[in-house]
């Protein structure tokens, strides 16, 4: 199936991927119009070849999102708190380990406020 959406179809979703250009940006640059991109978006095949190629790119931003759900929840932002939670939840194995990396997030927030004085 990979080879069936080489081309601009391929360059536009790997594009879409890296998230550095909006839609509009990359549709420029690769010289699509509007039409194109939602012919492309109503085909079935075209649409589950994305989904399948998303799930093998998000293992690369994952780093990044931890990173920026902790800064954010650092920061006192309340929801990025809660998915940390849900985050640490999905992925640990017991309760114990979640306790753990609590009292660690807890403690080096309290050094990086020290630090900040």
């Amino acid at each position: 199936m990979e080879k069936k959406f080489a081309g601009k179809r391929q360059q536009f979703f790997e594009k879409m991927m890296e998230g550095e250009q909006d839609e509009e940006q990359i549709m420029k640059e690769l010289k699509l119009s509007r039409k194109t991109v939602m012919k492309w978006t109503e085909d079935e095949e075209y649409l589950c070849w994305m989904e399948q190629m998303a799930k093998k790119y998000a293992h690369l931003w994952l780093p990044k999102v931890v990173k920026a759900m902790c800064r954010q929840s650092s920061a006192g932002n309340t929801t990025a708190q809660k998915l940390y939670f849900d985050f640490l939840g999905k992925n640990a194995s017991s309760t114990e380990s979640v306790l753990m990396r609590l009292l660690n997030v807890l403690e080096e927030n309290h050094l990086q406020k020290q630090e900040q004085k």
